[in-house]
């Protein structure tokens, strides 16, 4: 069971971060980070039933929010403000190599798929926000609750289906994710 662990955080902020300034030529966004990192959660959620990071996401405006981030400090990314690439706005830069030994192959599959995207479709903070949108089923199902700055259940990505499953009718991941859940209350 992976429960949140600053160092693999920490490490997959880095990864993001190094990976999209090779392919972007230039610092990725603060909200543009979040959204790949939510992305890649939640997607190994539906598919191996336990997110990547285990970080806690709200519901924000703005899509998916790891508030942890906003005061977490690191050895391997800063946080800073970039007024030539962002105009002020956060960005994220790696500061040395991020250890990928903590991620499994199928992680960093993820990872990348996500910061390829953001990269091949341009997102900006504004893109990446509507994409999320439309595409985290635990975040529309927190904001239709009209919950804004609710923390999201990775449970529904699953559908509101899925807390009434029995458990012989799970999928794997479903299976998978009902255990994860457990443990880590």
């Amino acid at each position: 069971m992976r429960t949140y662990n600053k160092q693999i955080v920490e490490n997959a902020v880095a990864y993001i971060a190094q990976r999209y300034c090779e392919k972007a030529k230039k610092h990725i966004d603060q909200v543009v980070l979040y959204k790949i990192l939510a992305f890649s959660d939640c997607e190994c959620v539906r598919t191996i039933g336990r997110p990547l990071t285990a970080l806690k996401y709200y519901a924000e405006k703005m899509g998916p929010v790891p508030h942890t981030l906003k005061t977490l400090k690191s050895e391997v990314y800063e946080k800073k403000e970039c007024e030539q690439e962002n105009f002020g706005k956060p960005v994220f830069v790696c500061k040395k190599e991020p250890n990928i030994d903590l991620f499994s192959d199928y992680e960093l599959d993820i990872l990348d798929k996500y910061i390829n995207r953001a990269v091949n479709e341009n997102w900006t903070a504004e893109i990446a926000s509507e994409i999320s949108h439309r595409e985290i089923k635990s975040w529309q199902i927190a904001i239709d609750n009209n919950y804004p700055h609710k923390l999201m259940d990775y449970a529904d990505e699953f559908g509101a289906e899925f807390k009434n499953k029995k458990e012989s009718e799970r999928t794997p991941a479903e299976a998978n994710y009902a255990i994860y859940a457990a443990l880590s209350n």
